[in-house]
């Protein structure tokens, strides 16, 4: 039970949480419905450790070790020996399991590859609830205009109709597979600054952005394959920018 309790940890880089907190990562994540006295048992052998000091606010738990350098795979092994000796009454039913999707979003540590291929989606927004205001915002407008786009390529140009489903085809069938694949939140430096933990190229978590100098949101890291097939298929490598100008909407934004 410590190893599903660190691997859990160091694989959404927690550095406090409660015990619904484990339970509910378990749940979706890996399917796994904890006994809370047995989660609060090993949580208390962790304290013993000095890996967990137990807050004076009630029922919250901080790690005292760095985990910025440890991998989750350190305990998977042990993880997935608790999940095969788990009685059945504790795994999460077919159907429940089908209404809910694991987890698609961690934040961890640093990505430190540049050259690992990945899909990039980050913007200036300057906290984790503001990246979720910009991408509605931005998803919103590319989703309708896409839309009116195919039918301006139909209409005035007279783009064929048939050639223009193989590229959605196509498009869509690559940005599935990304999909599929885990996003990871952070930050990276801007204009190819070094900044704390970090490049312009490396992810960073969040907890150590501070300030203007960073760009937020997430890398999905993909196999080689799909990033080769994905140039093939758009023929080049995609960036997509939405900005709003002129920049001294700001000054009225705030005024008002």
């Amino acid at each position: 039970m410590e190893s599903l309790i660190l691997y859990l940890v160091v694989k959404n880089w927690l550095k406090r949480f409660t015990l619904s907190n484990i339970q509910l990562m378990a749940k979706e994540e890996l399917q796994l419905k904890i006994d809370r006295r047995r989660l609060w048992d090993a949580t208390q052998r962790l304290v013993k450790r000095d890996i967990l000091t137990r807050e004076q606010t009630r029922g919250w738990y901080t790690i005292r070790i760095d985990i910025s350098d440890l991998d989750p795979s350190l305990f998977v092994d042990k993880v997935k020996t608790a999940i095969r000796t788990n009685d059945s009454k504790d795994r999460v039913s077919q159907s429940e399991r089908s209404t809910k999707d694991s987890l698609s979003f961690v934040s961890r540590g640093v990505l430190r590859s540049p050259k690992v291929p990945k899909v990039r989606v980050h913007s200036n927004a300057p906290d984790l609830l503001g990246i979720y205001k910009y991408f509605l915002f931005a998803g919103r407008i590319l989703s309708v205009k896409t839309n009116e786009l195919r039918k301006f390529l139909i209409l005035r140009y007279g783009v064929p109709a048939s050639k223009l489903n193989k590229i959605s085809r196509d498009a869509l069938r690559v940005a599935d597979e990304v999909v599929k694949h885990t996003a990871t939140l952070g930050c990276h430096g801007r204009y190819g600054r070094s900044m704390r933990g970090g490049t312009r190229e490396e992810l960073i978590p969040l907890s150590l952005c501070y300030g203007g100098r960073y760009e937020r949101g997430f890398d999905i890291v993909i196999p080689r394959e799909l990033g080769v097939e994905i140039v093939k298929i758009l023929g080049g490598r995609p960036s997509v920018k939405i900005y709003l100008y002129p920049p001294h909407l700001r000054r009225y934004a705030r005024s008002g």
